[in-house]
Parts: structure tokens; sequence; C-alpha cells
């Protein structure tokens, strides 16, 4: 099996494997289960949660399939960052998303997302999962074996490797990375202030990998998040990174919005996606936008509960869904037969 992400950076790249996908969870839903897309019929309101990066083009290739493919009676797409405001009861606030392909700050003032005002960057979860499998890849290059690969171990005996035949180095790489997403969760930390190699010695922390074995990380268990700060940490001899920070994209987001505004959204950054669910993200994201921005206005972020952050667009959408009025915004058949994909680009702003 070869596995395909039909996402990159936060962006739909394959919308036919995504389709396919789609075909599933519909499949599941409507009983057809294998059932081939042409086959499967719903006959509800579809909501997408849209991420921030989306390209135009790829929102009308989904509708094209919702409407020509499921026939589906209406559908809309929910921007991501306006959906985690809803979560968090507010209309008002500065959207710190930062998931696995990218971070995004978004100005968000009486329930409309100032598009022209949004700032991103290409730090995420992805990148400190990369630099976290590559240290562990160099130190300890036969540590990372998936549960696959081997025998439950047993008082009397440890882990076993088992040669399962047919398995791709695709899907042993897919599975390899899980391994290492879960060690970032349960060790990383963001520290308090900036720090690199050369700090003094942190606690160490330990994690159990499937074969028995401890693994233990020491300080970049917090250099590695740093970058997420620090993204000249990144820099290598002849290439520098010129991603932004998470602060700065902040600051420049609410500098962009208008004056009379910037008090409310620097008084509401709300964090959400899984990467800020990291350990003292939200204390260290507060302390570094005060120390770029001036003292005019006080900085609160608010803390949600980590292990939400990653489904807050999935519950904002939900009670968006469940408002009686919502049933005006939705994009219905009708709508679609006589303007075609095109209605998109005004529709869903």
């Amino acid at each position: 099996m070869v596995p395909h992400n039909p996402v990159r950076a936060g962006v739909i790249e394959q919308v036919d494997v995504l389709a396919e996908i789609y075909a599933h969870g519909f499949g599941h839903l409507t009983g057809n289960r294998g059932a081939d897309p042409g086959d499967i019929t719903v006959d509800r309101p579809v909501l997408l949660a849209d991420p921030i990066p989306t390209p135009l083009a790829v929102r009308k290739e989904l509708v094209e399939h919702l409407f020509e493919t499921y026939e589906c009676p209406s559908t809309y797409f929910g921007p991501t960052a306006l959906m985690a405001c809803y979560a968090s009861a507010r209309y008002t606030g500065l959207v710190v998303e930062s998931g696995a392909g990218y971070s995004a700050a978004v100005p968000i003032h009486e329930g409309y997302v100032l598009r022209r005002n949004i700032q991103t960057t290409s730090l995420g979860g992805d990148t400190i999962t990369d630099l976290l499998e590559q240290r562990l890849m160099d130190r300890h290059p036969t540590a990372l074996r998936p549960a696959y690969t081997l025998t439950p171990p047993a008082p009397d005996r440890p882990a076993a490797s088992v040669d399962l035949p047919g398995v791709t180095p695709e899907y042993h790489a897919m599975r390899r990375r899980w391994l290492v997403e879960d060690i970032k969760a349960c060790v990383c930390d963001v520290p308090d202030v900036p720090m690199d190699d050369s700090t003094d010695p942190v606690t160490p922390a330990h994690y159990g990998l499937p074969d028995g074995t401890v693994l233990t990380l020491g300080n970049e268990r917090m250099t590695i998040p740093e970058v997420l700060f620090n993204p000249s940490l990144l820099d290598r001899p002849g290439s520098r990174c010129t991603a932004p920070s998470i602060q700065s994209i902040v600051v420049k987001a609410v500098g962009g919005s208008d004056e009379s505004i910037q008090k409310g959204l620097y008084q509401n950054v709300l964090p959400v996606g899984g990467t800020t669910a990291l350990p003292s993200f939200n204390r260290r994201l507060a302390a570094e936008i005060d120390s770029m921005k001036l003292p005019v206005y006080k900085t609160k972020v608010h803390h949600y509960n980590t292990e939400e952050r990653d489904l807050m667009a999935f519950t904002g959408a939900s009670i968006l869904a469940s408002l009686g009025t919502f049933h005006q915004l939705w994009l219905s058949r009708a709508e679609y037969a006589e303007h075609g994909a095109e209605i998109v680009a005004t529709k869903f702003m």
C-alpha cells in the first residue's frame, strides 16, 4: 500500500484523492459502504471547514463533486478560523491557527474574516516533526520501529521484529512518522524564554518505545519547538529560513487592521490547532507579542482545553449549522444550477 496525503502545507493538492475520502465517509453515513461515488446520494446539506490557504479553484472542484457526484441539496464553506471563533463564543478576535502544514493569524471582527489582513507562515507542526524525526534518526537510527513491525513484549521476553511481506517503504515511513508525532506530543515543550543548543541542560523527559526501550530527550525537546518563535534556528550554511515567526504574523495581522479594532484583537487572541496544544505555547506567545508591539493595548491569550484545540473548527461549525437563521447562507443546488461553480467566488468570500 502506498499512502497518499492530498493536503500539503494546508493546501489541497489532490482533489481526486480527497474525493475518494469523501466517498468513503459518505458511504458509511448513507449505508452504502464500498459503493462507487456515482452510486452514493447525499440527501443532507454538507458544511465544509475551509482552511485559509485553500485556493478558489479547489473550492470550485469540491462544489462540483458535491453537487454533480453526490447530488447534495446544499453546501457551505466555513473558514476554519471563523468556526473556531464561534466555538469560543466570540465574534471578534485574532485567531492563531497552527496545525500541521502552516500557521496563520486571522483577524475577525463582528463575525467577518478580514482576509486582506491575514498573515501566514510555513512553520507548523510538520516543521517540529521533521526536525525531531531527523534528530532521532541521527542519534538512534534503529530505535524508531513502529509497533506493527514487532511482536508484543511479554514479561519473559522482549518484543521481536516481524518481517511482513508487501509493506512498502512509503507505508513504513508513514507509521514511523506517527510514532515521532506521538513522541512530540508526549515530551516536547515550548520554552518560556528563547533558547538554543548552547542553553544549560533542562530536565530530560522519557518515552517508552513499542519495543520496550526507553528514549530520553534533553534540550532538544524544547529547542526544536523553539523554531516556531525563532525561525533563524533553521538556517543552514548557504540556506536561510525566510519564514516569519508566529509572533510576527500576529503583530503584522493586527497592525494591518483598522486602529479602532486593534484593542479588541489583542485582547482576544485565540490559539487553535494541534500545534498550539504544546505545553507553555500560550504563555510564550503572549510574551513574544508583548515584546514586539507598543504597550498601548494589553495582550490576552485565551486558554482552552488542549485536547479540544484541534477540534475547534468542527465544534464551531456544529454550532453554526444548528442556528435557525443559518439556512439563509447555504449554497443551494438551484443556485449552482443557475450560476455554476463560479458562484463560489462571490458566495464564500
